[in-house]
């Protein structure tokens, strides 16, 4: 990838102050500066694009949801007994007929 390119050229450069440059007469040449430029914003998008990728990865829908809570040992009870009551919201109501 581009990307993979841009940062394995950077590897070699090192950054230099100003000062350091002037000290010792050295000028980063404006290709190696370029790379180094295109190599941080590739770096800093893939960082971003990986962090994107790792909400949408822990997104699920409901249904998964559902598959994925339940515990094989439980069994869903009706909200109704045999004797007509029917449980709601933890109270139990008599229906009449």
């Amino acid at each position: 990838m581009i990307c993979d390119d841009l940062i394995r050229q950077s590897q070699g450069l090192k950054i230099l102050s100003t000062e350091q440059c002037k000290g010792q007469g050295l000028n980063l040449r404006k290709s190696q500066a370029e790379t180094l430029k295109q190599s941080l914003i590739a770096l800093n998008k893939s960082k971003n694009n990986m962090f994107i990728l790792t909400l949408d990865s822990n997104v699920s829908d409901n249904e998964e949801d559902k598959d994925n809570n339940v515990n094989s040992n439980e069994v869903e009870r009706p909200p109704y007994d045999n004797n007509d009551e029917v449980e709601v919201g933890g109270a139990t109501m008599q229906l009449n007929d």
